[in-house]
């Protein structure tokens, strides 16, 4: 009788044990590095808030999750009053949407986060006003 409940729990574990993604582990080093906490309270929102849409990398997947910050015709190419804007009041874009993030963030981390992200991945992108681009100016 013992055998038996031996082997029913022995199946139940194996089944109910859930399959994970080959590609989730092992977690990258720069992943490890990045759960480290920061002194830095930009680079902590960030984690905080934007990292599950924008990832590690700032590159949103592919551009599949949320904007690649690293194109260079991407996001980074506005101009920071566009992106503040994006990121207070959120948008509807490509992608889907971005919420706002105003009661979470307000507009003093909001500005600080939005540095953080041009100082580590927008190496080499210049901002563009919109009236130098022709395009319309909204977010």
């Amino acid at each position: 009788m013992r055998s038996i409940v031996f082997v029913f729990v022995l199946v139940a574990l194996g089944c109910s044990t859930p399959q994970r993604d080959p590609s989730q582990w092992p977690i990258a080093r720069v992943e490890v590095e990045r759960a480290i906490p920061s002194d830095d309270p930009a680079e902590e929102t960030y984690r905080t808030h934007c990292i599950a849409c924008h990832g590690v990398d700032g590159r949103g997947a592919g551009g599949e999750t949320g904007a690649n910050f690293t194109a260079p015709d991407g996001p980074l190419t506005k101009t920071d009053d566009v992106l503040l804007a994006s990121i207070l009041d959120g948008r509807q874009g490509t992608i889907g949407v971005m919420p706002s993030h105003r009661a979470i963030l307000g507009e003093e981390r909001s500005r600080a986060v939005l540095a953080y992200i041009r100082a580590t991945f927008g190496a080499g992108i210049v901002p563009v006003s919109a009236e130098d681009a022709g395009l319309d100016a909204t977010p």
